[in-house]
């Protein structure tokens, strides 16, 4: 049972990582003007979280999980976009 618990609180600071470095990459492609930097910090960022989600899998997280994760990820990744422009 500690276990699961460590892993859901390891879970949990990983996605408030994922979420500072994706609005820093929001941000970012806010205010570049090239044409070149917004597109391969995108693919890095998703290359980056599938290969979390990745091992979050093998670790035994539950799909439910990965995908709310992802939603909330995404909500918060577009909505501070939108705010912003």
């Amino acid at each position: 049972m500690e276990d699961k618990r460590r892993l859901y609180i390891e879970l949990v600071f990983g996605s408030i990582g994922m979420l500072i470095v994706s609005l820093f990459i929001a941000n970012a492609i806010l205010t570049l003007d090239h044409s070149f930097s917004s597109p391969t910090l995108i693919l890095g960022f998703a290359l980056i979280n599938s290969y979390i989600f990745f091992l979050e899998k093998r670790v035994g997280v539950s799909n439910k999980v990965i995908w709310t994760q992802s939603l909330i990820l995404v909500f918060i990744f577009v909505y501070y976009i939108v705010s912003k422009s």
